[in-house]
């Protein structure tokens, strides 16, 4: 997602993170029913860890404001 993304627009970084619930987890023996899992993925001036920092918390407060 973020190689198509980065290939498609003019930007200067692309920062995506995805949270999605695993499926195996939920099925199998576990029957973990919450489990999810998250990966991100970063390109261009968010592979700057600082900038990277500022964005995640940024997300964070904003996703706080919604609960």
């Amino acid at each position: 997602i973020a190689d198509t993304i980065t290939k498609s627009i003019l930007q200067q970084g692309v920062l995506v993170i995805i949270e999605a619930k695993h499926m195996c987890m939920i099925m199998k023996d576990t029957k973990k029913i919450n489990s999810k899992i998250t990966t991100s993925a970063t390109r261009g001036i968010f592979k700057k860890q600082a900038i990277k920092l500022e964005a995640l918390s940024l997300m964070n407060k904003s996703s706080n404001l919604e609960d």
